[in-house]
């Protein structure tokens, strides 16, 4: 009988961020039907060594073998994958507590809808809540046009509808997890569950992309999957302004041009009551 679960985590010499992972998913209330696959990017820390003698209390597959990148590593787990939703918790990331994976399946089963995605806790370098990603209501233009990004510890996706979607577009670095919600978006809407599933480690690989960079993806990905909002240098533009808003670029900017107007700077240390 396959799993009803498959948790894919890409590890590459992070020993103690997959075993923080790997607690995450031992406990987990319906760890019977989680599937655990991981692919190690032949990891020269002892990783290999703790895989190998690592008894699980579940199914787990694993390899560890040499690949380009993190997401092409991610391609080659999920061809691996048997179960019927893939969440993807790299190594370091994990879930809140022994109910998240169940709660994830949930998000799905109770909507019928092929992808969905909820909240994530972000964590600071000694373990401490940080702040949170909760993109909250769904925007389909806001997603297209860059104003919303998703957090890929918190999407859950039928594995039918990945293998429709197809692979992760490596020529986007450290983009391709957005530009892969962004197809999947014109698919399907995605199902919002206000809970907070999972936490990541303190910075993902996207983390230092500038405004500039972003608004490129964000219009090369609105290009390739016929979604461009204006035409020609009018497209990235407008990206390029919403991602300078976003990453508060224009707001202080604003805030020396006019230093007596009030500047909105909401941050949200800590996720809402709910």
């Amino acid at each position: 009988m396959a799993p009803i679960i498959s948790v894919i985590t890409v590890n590459f010499n992070n020993r103690n961020g997959l075993a923080h992972t790997a607690r995450s998913i031992e406990v987990q209330t319906i760890r019977g039907d989680l599937e655990w696959v991981v692919q190690d990017g032949a990891s020269t820390d002892g990783s290999g060594a703790f895989l190998a003698s690592y008894r699980s209390n579940g199914p787990i597959s694993w390899v560890s073998v040499s690949d380009r990148n993190l997401y092409h590593a991610m391609n080659l787990a999920l061809g691996r994958a048997s179960g019927d939703y893939v969440v993807f918790l790299n190594s370091g990331d994990s879930f809140t507590d022994p109910e998240s994976a169940a709660r994830f399946v949930q998000i799905l089963t109770s909507s019928n809808a092929p992808w969905g995605y909820a909240g994530v806790k972000r964590l600071d370098s000694s373990g401490v809540p940080a702040g949170y990603s909760l993109p909250v209501p769904y925007s389909y233009a806001k997603q297209m046009l860059g104003s919303q990004i998703l957090p890929h510890q918190g999407a859950i996706f039928r594995r039918d509808f990945c293998i429709e979607l197809g692979c992760y577009d490596e020529s986007f670095g450290a983009f391709a997890d957005q530009e892969f919600f962004m197809r999947a978006a014109t698919r399907a809407s995605p199902v919002v569950s206000v809970d907070f599933v999972a936490t990541m480690e303190p910075a993902g690989i996207s983390a230092g992309v500038k405004p500039a960079a972003l608004s490129r993806y964000y219009a090369r990905a609105r290009r390739k999957n016929g979604i461009s909002v204006l035409p020609g240098k009018l497209d990235r533009a407008f990206g390029l302004g919403l991602s300078w808003y976003r990453r508060g670029y224009l707001g202080r900017v604003l805030s020396r041009l006019h230093p007596t107007d009030p500047v909105n700077r909401t941050c949200h240390p800590e996720p809402p009551a709910t």
